[in-house]
């Protein structure tokens, strides 16, 4: 009797637990497939981050995302750059290596990510630290 009552109380969590799967994935907005989205932004010399380019709907759809990392303050030199990440993969956005994006005091570093045929945004992240000279520091 007992393992039938947690038979039946497994195969009841289950059918919960998919019930609720079903109703939150309707839920989701899918009016675009392409979901680009930043993973981690990191400092040391100069700026990087990891961008996710998976789909969401269309298995087959293949839709680029462009990034663009923007570093701005009183004293900043070569702090842009941008790039473009092929559907279904993870790239890294960073300032560029070389020159490197140089400078000194307080800087804002703003990551952004869009769709490549619509430049529809899709996230925009900003972060600020300190920099002194290629190196970033304290990025929050």
């Amino acid at each position: 009797m007992k393992k039938h009552t947690i038979k039946v109380g497994l195969l009841l969590v289950v059918i919960c637990l998919t019930v609720t799967n079903v109703a939150l994935s309707k839920n989701v907005d899918q009016s675009r497939e392409t979901r680009g989205t930043i993973v981690w932004v990191r400092g040391g010399f100069g700026v990087s981050a990891r961008i996710d380019n998976f789909q969401i709907g269309d298995p087959l759809s293949n839709k680029s995302v462009d990034w663009h990392v923007k570093v701005t303050g009183n004293c900043v030199y070569f702090g842009e750059s941008s790039g473009t990440i092929k559907p279904k993969a993870l790239g890294l956005a960073r300032t560029p290596v070389f020159p490197p994006a140089l400078g000194y005091g307080d800087v804002k570093v703003t990551i952004t990510i869009t769709e490549h045929e619509s430049s529809y945004l899709l996230e925009k992240v900003v972060r600020y630290g300190f920099m002194v000279g290629p190196f970033i520091f304290r990025l929050h």
